[in-house]
């Protein structure tokens, strides 16, 4: 009006036992959209975090965490699920592991393949890659499942002798997982006829159940010492560890289920619950939830992919001050130590890896 601008301003002051100290840093811009999620991992050198990405050329790359290049490096093919970080050689030097629909591969800090991988393998429906460590012992194992043939194999690629458990009557639905449960191990193999094979380490059958599962997408989780998930008609399914199958009829059957700890969190479309808080997001396409543990902390997130808004939560439900934030991938989130706040990546539909950082208490 007349060259002049009016703002009006309302502040209050705030609860949170957090805040954010770099709202969005754009670190740096791939050629290429983004495949996958920016990923963080540590550098064992320096103690610091990097970042691993993958673009839709299938090229990989490694940067600093200000955005330098360390590598980049041609695979041709889709990472199936994500990298984990091993320590093959028990010296504290960190390597990657990861696998696509014919490889498995294991690369070391400057991107070079640690012999003798790549290995590969042939087989129809690849499942994400699952390893295993069970006494965190760096005593790794890794399986490879295509459609209904598992394959465990140690850091030198040599198929486990005592491991007895290499096919199933199916194919298998999930990637298999590992828990441990009042010091007992349990391997969980999903089929898609409705059984679920609970093993122990050896492969063989540690609780046998009486009744078949309606299986959905959702993955088998462990919350308060048993296993849930959701099946096909939207009904929340727990499992002790005596077998006993309990249906809960109260959910959609489009819902999704993530848990960790103590925390479980199901969403349907726009609807977010976390530990019984129902929270209602706008409507949109959001991501899978995630749940982040860190300084015995729960925090969880999903991305609205229509309008690149990333949401995070703590385990009251509550959104933290200064979200929803820009971005629309999946995020990872370590914390700093040095200054004492949680570092946060995303990746956007600009080709852009941004970086958040919240200052904690």
């Amino acid at each position: 009006d007349n060259n002049f601008m009016y703002l009006n301003f309302k502040t209050k002051k705030s609860n949170s036992n957090s805040s954010i100290i770099n709202m969005s840093k754009k670190i740096f811009e791939l050629d290429d959209k983004i495949e996958l999620a920016p990923k963080w991992v540590l550098n064992h050198n320096t103690n610091i975090h990097d970042i691993f990405i993958q673009d839709e050329s299938f090229n990989i790359y490694l940067y600093s965490s200000d955005g330098k290049l360390f590598w980049k490096k041609e695979i041709n093919e889709k990472i199936i699920g994500s990298v984990i970080q091993v320590d093959l050689f028990k010296n504290k030097k960190l390597q990657l592991i990861f696998r696509t629909k014919d490889n498995l591969y294991v690369i070391d800090r400057n991107g070079k393949g640690v012999a003798p991988y790549p290995i590969k393998f042939e087989g129809k429906n690849p499942l994400k890659l699952s390893v295993f460590d069970y006494e965190n012992n760096r005593n790794y194992r890794f399986l490879i499942v295509n459609d209904n043939q598992i394959k465990m194999i140690d850091k030198n690629a040599n198929e486990v002798k005592g491991f007895k458990f290499s096919k199933t009557n199916n194919k298998i639905i999930n990637h298999v997982k590992h828990f441990k449960i009042n010091g007992k191990d349990y391997i969980i193999v999903q089929e898609t006829n409705g059984k679920l094979n609970i093993l122990d380490r050896r492969g063989m059958e540690r609780i046998k159940l009486n009744k078949k599962i309606n299986f959905s997408e959702n993955e088998l989780f462990v919350y308060q010492n048993s296993f849930v998930t959701i099946d096909d008609r939207g009904n929340l399914v727990e499992i002790d560890t005596d077998g006993k199958v309990t249906i809960n009829k109260n959910l959609n059957r489009e819902s999704i289920l993530v848990s960790k700890s103590n925390t479980i969190v199901t969403m349907f479309e726009n609807i977010i619950n976390i530990n019984n808080v129902r929270k209602k997001l706008p409507l949109s396409s959001y991501t899978k939830p995630q749940i982040f543990e860190i300084n015995s902390k729960i925090y969880i997130s999903t991305t609205d992919t229509d309008n690149n808004l990333v949401y995070l939560f703590d385990n009251n439900g509550q959104v933290l001050e200064g979200f929803p934030i820009f971005g629309n991938t999946e995020i990872d989130m370590v914390y700093n130590n040095k200054s004492k706040s949680l570092k946060i990546i995303v990746g956007t539909d600009n080709n852009e890896i941004s970086l958040i950082e919240i200052k904690t208490n």
